[in-house]
């Protein structure tokens, strides 16, 4: 198997698993919050901005800053079905976020290392051209003195 056949296989699967975890994560804030959208893109803006550490605990300690969550609270404290849901759902936010980071990151790591690879087999090639180009032009100075001498 080539590398490039190795590559191609290695970044889809990479892509499956970035696209899985990524719906995953959409579906968890669709259960959790009322305007889903909205959540998850602060969500993944804080994460950028603050790190997934500190995007954690603000999740745990104010899961509201994110967006209204879906259900309510009966005498103020009772919880209904949808407001236990979306707390589960929140509770599993960080870790499915982890899954969706990590592939990103596993994707980008597999680029870079493949324009790595790229640039070092350039600069073979060219170091090669450069070899050939020198010879070549010794070849030519060589039967241009032997023809001179004759």
């Amino acid at each position: 198997m080539t590398d490039n056949e190795d590559f191609d296989r290695t970044f889809s699967k990479l892509k499956k698993e970035e696209a899985y975890f990524e719906e995953r994560l959409k579906f968890s804030f669709r259960v959790a919050y009322r305007n889903d959208q909205v959540a998850y893109s602060k969500w993944m803006h804080y994460n950028q901005k603050h790190g997934y550490d500190k995007a954690c605990k603000k999740l745990k300690s104010q899961p509201k800053y994110f967006g209204k969550l879906k259900g309510s609270l009966v005498l103020g404290f009772k919880k209904n079905k949808q407001r236990q849901n979306a707390e589960l759902a929140i509770s599993d936010l960080p870790y499915q976020t982890k899954k969706l980071l990590l592939a990103r990151l596993q994707i980008k790591e597999l680029e870079d290392s493949k324009n790595q690879k790229m640039k070092e087999k350039q600069a073979e090639f060219e170091k090669k051209l450069k070899d050939i180009r020198a010879h070549t032009k010794d070849s030519n100075e060589i039967i241009l003195s032997r023809q001179r001498r004759q």
